[in-house]
């Protein structure tokens, strides 16, 4: 079409009959006719005034009425051209435009138009005007659909595809493929078997063979397997597939989803190394009490033997062996009892700043001259709560570690600094809570892990030493006493690319304490106090009597807390102690411990024991009053701490 300005009215064709006109005017679309030079309409159907409320003698009389009052100015220039075109070009044409109705109204167009061409008589243009509004609503409502889809098929990291059942090559595979998997979607049309070489090579044949026997069987079915990415990564898929089968009931299409849950295995992983550790964590912990009873006896006797032996005495010697030898099967209950979060905690406000000075001296000799040591840490370090000696025992083992893998020598580097960690950074430790933490980081030159072994490290006896080089215990000590204090632990590392192990400790808001040096008057090793001795263990209840009764003390004893209450209330005069192993059956240590205070409540208290389930329940942190000693004790040393409760402040037990 062409507008046109001529000032002469194009003579009109023949008119239809009154039955062609009635058929006309019923339809549920315009048709006109108008001049192929003018564009003048000379003929239109009275729907065009129901359609777009403008009346037919307004269609009749204005020479510019379509172009410049119904078609939209924003597809004016297209559509005129469209029609320049067809009349050009003497071809029918269809075009789809938006109109101006009446009252304001945008109304979607579509035009089928025809090219009239008479002898004697000018071009015209007839043709038929729909209107496609709603339809255009919906293609619109159909677009917004599939963005929301895409979009939510990105959310979920999920591909979407179809494929031929006989061939296997993709007829739509979603735009979320190249996002998950790397490969364009373009190459996954042009090569049928993309897929199957994507799946990793130990998944490849059962993922194959389940598909193909879905398939046969019509059977939908879920498949979870790993993927090959292009960049190399490896990603977990559970590909939901449905078979589509043709009138004869024979597969046809496959359909289905891939959904990415790669993030889902490795949590997955994560729970399943948890509770492999917990369940280590459960064993050791219940050996550790056991043969800390026994080491209590083997040292103790072992001691009453040294000691009356002369200096002179060659079997002296041989029993201080056997104590120095309890004493090192003592330090690796110990540690055992770390990993699995079962030792006494007595934690205090700390500064990790002047737990690492004050070993700075020692961790030089242990490293040894070949390694250089740095130590760094933050001006405005915020405190912790933790025991110190616990963290002495971390800091010590991670250096060690970091020595045996510098053989030739090397750099460790101990930096301390503040970090707070959002949710995703603490995911990162396990199931660490999002907050302020203070940072103990160890870094080396060394050798560093390969990749395999870096789940198993905190596993107890896990060692990548050679044998006889180390008992596997280091880290998972650290482990322990990082978890049982409110922490976690993360290892980064590599073959020939060093260490680097953070420690991270939950930020205190106490105020350190700064004590000042002092030094305290010994106390004597006896008394004359009377003492309630109850042990389960007979070993190391005789071991205990002997040690006690040999300065003085009174003792009175029993295997349980049950004979206790009864010696207890048939003993005349003043128990001043309460001696009690805490894990003992039919009645806890604790228990006892309540029960005579009823009776007694002048009596204190002195709890012994290799673990503290019962007592302290809340990460082996005692509560405030209660005195403990842990076994395996020297005679000495129940002695010292026997002298300290009787000499302190009265205290009852905890409630």
């Amino acid at each position: 079409m062409q507008q046109g300005d001529s000032g002469a009215v194009p003579r009109p064709g023949p008119m239809p009959g009154a039955d062609e006109a009635d058929l006309i005017h019923s339809l549920d679309a315009v048709i006109w006719e108008c001049d192929a030079e003018t564009w003048r309409f000379t003929f239109v159907s009275r729907r065009a005034e129901s359609l777009l409320g403008y009346p037919v003698e307004q269609w009749l009389s204005e020479p510019d009425f379509w172009a410049v009052r119904l078609v939209h100015p924003d597809d004016r220039a297209s559509a005129s051209e469209s029609c320049r075109t067809a009349v050009a070009e003497d071809r029918d044409h269809r075009l789809e435009y938006r109109a101006r109705a009446a009252d304001g109204r945008v109304v979607w167009l579509r035009d089928m138009v025809r090219v009239v061409r008479e002898p004697g008589r000018r071009p015209r243009l007839r043709g038929v005007m729909f209107d496609i509004t709603e339809q255009k609503r919906a293609e619109e409502a159909l677009r917004e659909s599939e963005g929301h889809l895409h979009d939510l098929l990105r959310d979920v990291r999920a591909i979407v595809w179809e494929c031929d059942a006989e061939t296997w090559a993709f007829t739509y595979i979603s735009a979320g493929v190249e996002e998950i998997l790397g490969y364009p979607v373009a190459q996954w049309y042009e090569d049928a078997s993309l897929w199957a070489n994507t799946i990793h090579p130990e998944d490849r044949d059962w993922v194959v063979e389940a598909c193909m026997a879905g398939m046969k069987a019509c059977r939908d079915s879920t498949l979870e397997y790993r993927s090959i990415a292009q960049d190399g990564r490896i990603i977990w898929l559970r590909d939901i597939v449905r078979v589509i089968t043709d009138g004869a009931g024979r597969p046809a299409r496959l359909r289905g989803v891939m959904i990415d849950i790669t993030d889902e295995k490795t949590l997955e992983e994560q729970l399943r190394q948890a509770q492999k550790m917990e369940a280590v964590g459960r064993l050791a912990g219940g050996i550790a009490h056991d043969f800390n009873n026994l080491l209590t006896g083997i040292s103790g006797y072992a001691t009453f033997i040294r000691d009356a032996l002369g200096p002179g005495d060659p079997m002296r010697e041989d029993a201080e062996e056997i104590v120095r030898t309890a004493g090192r099967a003592a330090e690796l209950t110990r540690q055992l009892l770390a990993f699995s979060r079962k030792q006494v905690l007595q934690p205090t406000a700390l500064d990790l700043r002047s737990v690492v000075s004050g070993l700075e001296k020692m961790l030089q000799r242990v490293i040894g001259e070949d390694v250089a040591l740095s130590v760094a840490a933050e001006p405005e370090l915020w405190s912790v709560r933790a025991d110190p000696g616990q963290l002495e025992q971390v800091v010590l083992n991670l250096a060690v570690n970091a020595r045996d893998a510098m053989p030739h020598g090397g750099t460790l580097a101990i930096e301390l600094r503040n970090e707070a960690l959002d949710e995703a950074a603490a995911a990162a430790y396990g199931d660490l809570a999002a907050g302020d933490y203070v940072a103990l980081l160890v870094r080396d030159t060394g050798t560093g892990f390969p990749e395999a072994a870096l789940s198993h490290l905190f596993e107890p006896f896990f060692t990548t030493k050679e044998p006889g080089k180390g008992t596997g215990l280091g880290l998972a000590t650290v482990y322990g006493i990082a978890r049982q204090s409110g922490g976690g632990v993360r290892v980064e590392s590599g073959l020939g690319l060093g260490t680097t192990i953070r420690v991270l400790l939950p930020r205190s808001e106490e105020v350190v304490k700064r004590s000042p040096e002092a030094t305290s008057p010994a106390r004597p090793e006896g008394g004359l106090e009377t003492i309630l001795l109850v042990e389960d263990e007979p070993s190391v209840r005789r071991l205990a009597k002997r040690a006690l009764a040999g300065k003085g003390y009174t003792v009175i004893e029993a295997p349980n807390g049950v004979d206790a209450l009864r010696v207890a209330k048939e003993h005349p005069g003043r128990i001043d102690l309460l001696v009690t192993d805490v894990v003992m059956p039919g009645m806890t240590g604790r228990s006892l411990a309540d029960r005579l205070a009823r009776d007694r409540p002048e009596t204190r208290v002195l709890f012994i024991s290799g673990y503290t389930d019962d007592l302290a329940p809340n990460h082996g942190v005692l509560p405030a009053g209660v005195s403990f000693l842990q076994k395996p004790f020297a005679p000495g040393a129940l002695r010292a701490k026997v002298r300290e409760v009787l000499d302190g402040a009265p205290a009852g037990t905890p409630g």
